[in-house]
């Protein structure tokens, strides 16, 4: 079994052999680079992954709020949008270019809605 969650392969072990696959970029991807200090005034928070009905929209709104933060969304949106001119929706992107998104980002967010899903992702 592949799965990609450790709650997953504590849970099945015992009985079948479990391969952990987890959602994550690979950090020795040529495109991963070391902290850039920001040439912008503003804090910039980001997520990268998709965006669906485990997210937490009212912590993006609370974010956002301050007009000095940017909140960077990349990934499949797949719930109602924020309309405010601090948060931008990426998108889709290829695998090659998260780390570039990442190192754009001051705060990297975990947005996600207390859950029993929050115990499966990784």
């Amino acid at each position: 079994m592949i799965v990609s969650a450790e709650t997953f392969v504590k849970r099945y072990e015992k009985e079948l052999p479990v391969f952990l696959v987890p959602n994550a970029f690979d950090k020795r991807d040529s495109q991963y680079m070391p902290y850039v200090q920001p040439t912008s005034k503003r804090r910039v928070y980001g997520y990268v992954g998709a965006i669906a009905e485990w997210f937490d929209n009212s912590a993006i709104n609370k974010i956002a709020e301050d007009e000095n933060n940017q909140v960077i969304l990349v990934g499949p949106c797949r719930i109602e949008k924020i309309r405010k001119e601090n948060i931008i929706y990426v998108g889709k992107v290829e695998k090659s270019e998260v780390a570039k998104h990442i190192k754009s980002f001051d705060i990297c967010l975990y947005p996600f809605k207390e859950s029993k899903l929050l115990d499966t992702i990784n």
